[in-house]
């Protein structure tokens, strides 16, 4: 399972918010429609990857009745329901943002069973009902972006406040906005791609180009099926895109990274300019599959690319 920002103007809640279609009125999911950070572990303080307890499963909440949520320049906490500007549309604070409940368009019931299927193997809950205590992820599903600053052209559909982006974000919450899936082909499976893909996001998955990998950009009506898929695949948002990976990503036993090109530098600070102005330096490296493997202390090549190598861990 391995594994994207903005200039927007602040619209009023009344304003319709319209995904991009081709000219058949086809979703197109494009580099505006996930509005997650590409930044690794952007927000200073945020707490790091820790495994649950004893090998505890994982909580998803998915909320469909919305709620009123702070976005502010601290860290995420589902529980309070307190945003990072990292997931705002204009970069900007926004106090008592309220996210209205899903729209009665779709199927809910249909959505829930559809994000379970996706997370199916691995080993989380999926509640509809808010833990009262522990750490557990936020899916809040509802609205159209407005209250948080994304703009009604911007083709938003939804933004994960993933503070440990490359990590897990412990009390991460996802953004799903359901008033901007209407009117598409396969609503509600879109919505539902939506939402695993955001909460994929707080689970430090990033975007790549598998069709069918429900981290892609390939719409659930295109690709035929979406799920979390085993295979090989360059981390990106497109095949045109395909070597911006910003995570040494992961899947089952597996360790992905960049692979270093004939005559390339192993390592370097990059400078990533966003579309809102800011600057950001970022930290890369690139591994042959056998310099990967000596990294992560011993395991077996099982790519070893051009653009990128992986190795399975020992044991797995």
């Amino acid at each position: 399972m391995p594994k994207a920002p903005w200039v927007v103007l602040l619209v009023s809640s009344t304003a319709l918010a319209r995904p991009h279609t081709d000219a058949n009125g086809n979703l197109i999911r494009d580099a505006h429609s996930c509005g997650t950070t590409t930044i690794k572990q952007p927000v200073p303080g945020a707490a790091l990857f820790s495994a649950p307890a004893a090998n505890a499963p994982r909580t998803i909440y998915l909320n469909k009745n919305g709620g009123t949520y702070n976005v502010t320049t601290g860290m995420t906490d589902a529980a309070t329901n307190t945003a990072n500007v990292i997931a705002s549309g204009d970069g900007k604070t926004h106090m008592a943002a309220v996210i209205p409940p899903i729209d009665a368009n779709f199927d809910w019931n249909y959505i829930v069973q559809c994000v379970k299927a996706q997370y199916k193997p691995y080993n989380v809950i999926i509640t509809e009902t808010e833990p009262t205590s522990g750490n557990y992820v936020e899916a809040v599903v509802g609205g159209d972006g407005a209250s948080t600053g994304w703009s009604a052209n911007s083709g938003i559909l939804g933004v994960a406040s993933a503070d440990n982006f490359c990590g897990v974000t412990e009390k991460g919450i996802a953004f799903s906005f359901a008033h901007n899936h209407i009117g598409i082909a396969k609503a509600n499976d879109e919505l539902c791609a939506t939402v695993a893909h955001e909460v994929g996001h707080l689970l430090a998955l990033e975007h790549e180009i598998s069709s069918p990998d429900t981290m892609s950009y390939v719409p659930f009506a295109t690709a035929g099926a979406k799920s979390f898929t085993m295979a090989n695949s360059q981390c990106g948002t497109d095949a045109q895109d395909t070597n911006n990976c910003s995570c040494t990503t992961t899947g089952t036993g597996q360790v992905t990274d960049s692979a270093l090109r004939p005559g390339g530098k192993a390592e370097s600070w990059e400078e990533r300019l966003l579309e809102d102005g800011s600057r950001h330096r970022v930290y890369k490296r690139w591994f042959t599959a056998a310099g990967l493997a000596q990294e992560l202390g011993g395991g077996e090549t099982v790519h070893d690319g051009p653009w990128f190598v992986a190795v399975r861990l020992p044991g797995a």
